[in-house]
């Protein structure tokens, strides 16, 4: 390890000395800090450009303790980097390793060097060319890549990654009663919706062409309806039930997205939505939608209460209405 001090090289000793499990202990200049790495060999400059340091002894020893925390996060950040690109043998890595060693550089060219929102899809597609060719393979699984290594990458590397602005495609959609007004519910289209401004809306008719302005739950919705799968528009729409009742319609296509989450969390911090009710079929999945859409997940963690209303079908129902059941192959051992 070599230190330098505004440009120079400082003829005081930072020693970094390995330890169990590829932990290294810094010791020097008054510092004495454990820093977890991941274990590998590296060769480590710490340049410090300050415009005033305390010097010690005989004037040639800076004091760093109240450097500290900045050298290590840097020193942290940057070998956790270099691991991440050090050369493997094409077709050793696994599919993991190689989308790790190259996320970084995916997200900031499929961002515009961090200026701009990066849809999942396009850093996947940023990233496969080098993740096929380190890893030999012919094929990327889509799916694979934007739901569980780019979240995976991004709950590993929280300091690195806290900037970013991962964008998702729509999967399901929000309705607004009276206006039809209709959202796909993919990041940028709730952040986009949650960040207006008030509009003018046929929410409440006044005189004439003149139209009561509003946004969001304010003056035109206290409810959501929350349906587990989408189609049922059309039914929904004949039987006027969100204007009937002044209720917010959404539906997604299976497991809640991260957007839909977001959107009943910033909602819910105004008085105006008073409640959630989610309707959902009596089998595996339809639990599952329930029990994980307003529970704190690696992918979004909630920052206000929702109030819930389990509008699902009971055992009783499905006995009192004679419906059929669904046979449904589950492995021992798994839910069912």
């Amino acid at each position: 390890m070599i230190l330098l001090v505004n440009r120079t090289r400082a003829l005081a000793r930072l020693q970094a000395t390995a330890v169990t499990g590829g932990d290294i202990k810094l010791r020097g200049c008054g510092l004495e800090r454990f820093i977890e790495l991941k274990s590998a060999q590296y060769e480590i400059f710490v340049s410090l450009l300050t415009p005033h340091v305390q010097l010690a002894g005989d004037g040639k020893e800076p004091v760093l303790p109240p450097f500290g925390n900045t050298i290590e996060e840097a020193l942290r950040r940057a070998c956790n980097a270099a691991y991440r690109l050090m050369d493997k043998p094409a077709g050793e890595m696994t599919i993991k390793e190689a989308a790790y060693s190259v996320m970084e550089k995916a997200y900031l060219d499929a961002s515009g060097n961090g200026d701009l929102p990066a849809n999942a899809r396009q850093i996947m597609y940023a990233a496969r060319g080098t993740i096929l060719e380190l890893t030999g393979r012919q094929k990327l699984d889509d799916n694979y890549f934007t739901q569980t290594l780019l979240p995976d990458f991004q709950e590993d590397n929280p300091e690195l990654t806290a900037d970013w602005n991962v964008a998702y495609d729509a999967r399901g959609h929000f309705v607004e009663p009276h206006t039809q007004r209709e959202i796909g519910l993919g990041t940028i289209q709730v952040r986009d919706y949650l960040g207006e401004e008030a509009e003018i809306g046929p929410a409440v008719s006044l005189s004439g062409s003149q139209l009561y302005p509003t946004h969001g739950p304010l003056n035109r919705y206290k409810t959501i309806l929350f349906v587990e799968k989408e189609g049922f528009k059309p039914l929904l729409e004949a039987a006027q039930i969100a204007e009937r009742f002044d209720l917010g319609i959404m539906s997604t296509k299976g497991m809640s997205v991260t957007a839909s989450r977001e959107l009943l969390d910033e909602l819910s911090a105004s008085e105006h939505l008073e409640k959630v009710v989610i309707l959902h079929d009596f089998d595996v999945y339809g639990f599952s939608i329930f029990g994980t859409l307003f529970n704190n997940t690696r992918r979004y963690k909630f920052k206000n209460k929702v109030t819930v209303v389990d509008s699902g079908l009971r055992l009783e129902d499905v006995e009192e209405l004679g419906l059929d059941p669904e046979y449904n192959p589950r492995k021992l051992g798994r839910p069912g």
